[in-house]
C-alpha cells in the first residue's frame, strides 16, 4: 500500500508536530504500519518517544526554570492534544538542540520556512498539564502572569527570567547607548521588575502586550548580572552581547 502525496505530507506535518505513528493513525485513519514505513523512508525515527514525562513536574533545579522561562516567552501549548512546540529563530536552531537534551527527546528539529525559524514538538499530557500548573497557559500572550513561589522558588527566580528574556527580551549595544528590554503583560512586567528591583519605567505599547525598557548604561549590566552570572544555560548570541555590556 503506497499514500499519495497529499497523505504523506499530512503525514510529516502531524510527525513535525509531535505525534506518534499511533496517533497519525487515528488523526488520519491510516495504517499504522505503513505510517511507520513510509516514516523511516523519509529518514524520520519512529521510536516510542523516550521523553522525560515529570521533568517539569517541580521546578527545583537552573535548567528546569530556564527552559520554563523560554517556554513562557516562545511556547506553544494544546491542552486537548497534550502538544508543546518551542519555536526559535532560523540562527538559533543549535539551541533547540539543547532543549532537545534536557528533554531526552527523539523528535526530530523541522524548518518552518514561512516563519523562518525551527521549532522542535512533542505530545505528552502530563508535561502539558504540569506546564499550565506552572503558569504557561495555552494562549497566554494576553494573561500572562509572573510565577508564584510554589510555581519557581525564588532562588530558581533568575534562571526562569533569563530563560523568559532570551526569547522575548531584547539586548542591544552601542559604543553610547545599552539598552535592556522585555515584552510581557503589564501584571509580569510590573511583578517581574518589583522582584528583581528593577527601575520602573513608562511601559511602551506592544501590539497588545506591553514593553519594559531600560537605557540607563550604570543599571543596564548591574540587572543583566543578576541574570547572567554565572548561569551554565543560556542563548549564545544574547550572552556574547551581555558579556560585551559589562566589560569595565
Amino acid at each position: 500500500m503506497s499514500y499519495t502525496q497529499e497523505q504523506i505530507d499530512k503525514i510529516i506535518e502531524l510527525k513535525e508536530k509531535g505525534y506518534g505513528v499511533t496517533q497519525i493513525g487515528r488523526e488520519l485513519k491510516l495504517d499504522r504500519g505503513t505510517i511507520s514505513r513510509t516514516l523511516k523512508k523519509l529518514g524520520y525515527s519512529t521510536e516510542r518517544n523516550s521523553i522525560k514525562k515529570d521533568i517539569f513536574n517541580k521546578i527545583d533545579s537552573e535548567e528546569k526554570a530556564y527552559w520554563l522561562g523560554m517556554l513562557y516567552s516562545d511556547g506553544y501549548i494544546n491542552k486537548i492534544q497534550g502538544q508543546v512546540c518551542l519555536s526559535l529563530q532560523n540562527q538559533d536552531k543549535i539551541h533547540l538542540e539543547k532543549f532537545k537534551k534536557f528533554l531526552q527527546c527523539n523528535n526530530k528539529i523541522s524548518y518552518d520556512k514561512n516563519g523562518n525559524s525551527y521549532r522542535l514538538c512533542f505530545c505528552c499530557q502530563q508535561i502539558t498539564q504540569d506546564l499550565i500548573k506552572l503558569g504557561c497557559v495555552p494562549q497566554k500572550s494576553l494573561i500572562l502572569t509572573f510565577p508564584t513561589e510554589q510555581q519557581v522558588p525564588s532562588q530558581f527566580k533568575k534562571d526562569f527570567m533569563r530563560g523568559y528574556i532570551d526569547g522575548d527580551g531584547c539586548l542591544c549595544c552601542t559604543d553610547k547607548t545599552y539598552t535592556f528590554s522585555f515584552t510581557s503583560t503589564e501584571e509580569f512586567i510590573k511583578e517581574a521588575i518589583k522582584f528583581f528591583h528593577w527601575k520602573e519605567c513608562k511601559l511602551d505599547n506592544a501590539g497588545q502586550a506591553k514593553t519594559w525598557r531600560c537605557g540607563n548604561k550604570k543599571l543596564v549590566p548591574k540587572y543583566l548580572k543578576t541574570l547572567y552570572d554565572e548561569a551554565t544555560i543560556y542563548l549564545d548570541r544574547k550572552y556574547e552581547k551581555y558579556k560585551i555590556m559589562i566589560q569595565p
